[in-house]
């Protein structure tokens, strides 16, 4: 009788618990469903479909050059008997430099010339004599023969006189000294370095979709590294218009340097900005649903969401172009894709 007794209480207190979890149930089940004529709209952020002018950047460094860079050179070999610059100095083309041992080449060159004078008048006699017949053509052509010799051999000797005073190749700056008065020079050993600094120029290396920024005679943005950060416009000269084995090409940029401001060898940044012709409809990457060749966005109106297909350009700087299928103005979503199907009613939250 205790058993039965207990069982039935078992049961009764079974059938209580499960009268009140059915009755929670009831209230949660009424707190969630929506009251009638409530529609679920999911948030989403969106942005304006806008029509702008693209400004392409691209920026490079490089090392800046010496417009023009020549040895002084020593033609013929000698002892130097002066020098005429140091390092630092300005130089003007055809300026003398150095100078080397000339007395033996003077006395050379003066005994061509007296041995050429006395030819020039034993050949006027013989002349005189060769009209008359009294000597013969062939003693007349061996002296021609020897003044015309002698000609070339004080012209070789006036050259190499002229050689033994060596001048600037150009004007510019000298950047090295290596030459000290009484040292005997060879033909072939850099006495000094001229270096033009009133131009400078840098090479930078482009790939071939880089390239579609460069421009002859383009104007650049030209900055000095820190710590001046100076700046100059340059002008693209050459553009390589072969590539190298890295599939670079190399352009070269002219900056203007007339104070001398900017050193060779140092570092800069070489900005081109380019800016389109034409004005273009764009939209922000984060509008398309998947990746941007797949072309779709969800445009925004009247709070409901509809899948359109578009045909996207390029893409820059985070936006992209739309070639068709949308207009200035239109919303399109750019957070909360995951939630939405064609015709999805939205609700625009603010960033």
């Amino acid at each position: 009788m205790k058993k039965l007794i207990a069982l039935t209480v078992v049961l009764l207190l079974t059938a209580l618990a499960s009268v009140r979890l059915f009755q929670n149930k009831k209230v949660l089940d009424a707190r969630k469903t929506p009251p009638a004529g409530f529609e679920r709209r999911i948030p989403v952020k969106v942005a304006a479909v806008q029509e702008e002018v693209w400004e392409y950047r691209m920026e490079k460094t490089a090392t800046l050059m010496p417009w023009e860079e020549v040895q002084i050179m020593a033609c013929q070999p000698g002892q130097v008997t002066e020098v005429f610059f140091e390092t630092g100095d300005p130089v003007k083309a055809g300026q003398l430099l150095v100078e080397t041992d000339t007395r033996q080449k003077e006395l050379s060159l003066r005994s061509l010339q007296l041995t050429l004078e006395k030819l020039s008048k034993d050949l006027e006699k013989l002349e005189r004599l060769r009209q008359g017949e009294a000597i013969s053509e062939k003693d007349y052509l061996d002296l021609k023969f020897q003044k015309e010799n002698t000609e070339i051999q004080l012209q070789q000797a006036q050259q190499s006189l002229q050689d033994s005073r060596i001048k600037a190749a150009i004007s510019g700056t000298v950047i090295m000294k290596n030459v000290r008065k009484g040292e005997f020079v060879n033909p072939g050993v850099p006495l000094g370095t001229i270096a033009d600094l009133t131009r400078l120029r840098v090479f930078c290396k482009v790939n071939a979709e880089e390239l579609q920024l460069v421009r002859q005679n383009q104007e650049v943005l030209v900055a000095m590294e820190a710590p001046f950060r100076d700046t100059v416009v340059g002008r693209v000269r050459f553009i390589n218009p072969r590539a190298d084995q890295t599939q670079n090409f190399s352009v070269e940029v002219v900056v203007p340097n007339h104070d001398l401001k900017w050193k060779a060898g140092g570092f800069v940044k070489v900005l081109w900005r380019v800016k389109d012709s034409l004005s273009r409809l764009t939209a922000p990457r984060e509008a398309f649903a998947g990746s941007v060749a797949e072309g779709k966005v969800f445009v925004v109106r009247d709070s409901v969401a509809k899948l359109r297909k578009i045909i996207p350009g390029r893409i820059h700087e985070g936006r992209v172009e739309i070639l068709s299928g949308l207009q200035v103005g239109e919303n399109v979503v750019i957070a909360g894709h995951n939630h939405l199907v064609d015709g999805s009613p939205v609700r625009v939250v603010t960033p």
